[in-house]
């Protein structure tokens, strides 16, 4: 449990990071989160400690997800490629954001969101469906939470690409192909949430590290 002084104290840190974080450049913001996870190990208290912790990396990687997402341009043929090039200079983020991607992917990923584009009881392409979850969470987070909370908002366009910015931005950044999409409990292709689909849970994450090791 927090005592009222560590509250108080993460309290004043997390606001003001979320100010400056409005005004300053995405480095600065970077550094102001190191300074205040450094400021905050200081309490004496392991529990209090680790939650912080979990909070904050938490808050930070959603946060700088969407941002990242607001680059989009939709006037551009290759739509993704500002997105691309703020992730090559920053390639510690991309593995936390491919993370996130999927985690919003597997959010979408259920009978209830499926029958809003394909209608009740139609056949469903899952490389199709996938495709349709990347275009509502590339139109950002305020649309993506309304589609969330109203799955008949959903729209049938597709926005493959969305998947590539990981990848792309690691080969800007490295010169390399031999990127990963980082493997998670979350994963994005269609029918890995399987309770969303009301249907028996299977361990995907089990599946999916077998294949990595084959």
């Amino acid at each position: 449990m927090w005592t009222q002084v560590e509250f108080l104290i993460f309290s004043i840190y997390h606001k003001n990071f979320l100010i400056l974080r409005k005004k300053e450049s995405m480095n600065t913001v970077l550094e102001i989160k190191n300074n205040i996870l450094s400021l905050i190990s200081r309490i004496d208290n392991q529990n209090v400690l680790t939650e912080v912790y979990a909070y904050m990396n938490d808050r930070f990687t959603e946060n700088l997800f969407w941002d990242t997402l607001a680059l989009l341009d939709w006037e551009n043929e290759d739509i993704c490629a500002p997105a691309v090039v703020y992730l090559s200079k920053r390639p510690e983020l991309i593995v936390d954001f491919d993370k996130m991607l999927s985690r919003k992917l597997y959010e979408l990923d259920g009978k209830i969101f499926a029958e809003a584009v394909y209608g009740k009881d139609m056949p469903i392409s899952v490389d199709d469906f996938l495709y349709v979850r990347c275009f509502q969470v590339a139109q950002g987070k305020e649309f993506y939470k309304s589609v969330l909370e109203n799955p008949a908002l959903m729209k049938e366009d597709v926005c493959e690409s969305l998947l590539s910015i990981g990848a792309k931005a690691y080969q800007l950044a490295t010169q390399k192909t031999d990127y990963v999409f980082p493997l998670t409990e979350f994963h994005y292709e269609t029918y890995s949430n399987a309770k969303a689909w009301g249907r028996k849970k299977e361990n995907i994450y089990s599946q999916l590290a077998q294949k990595e090791l084959v």
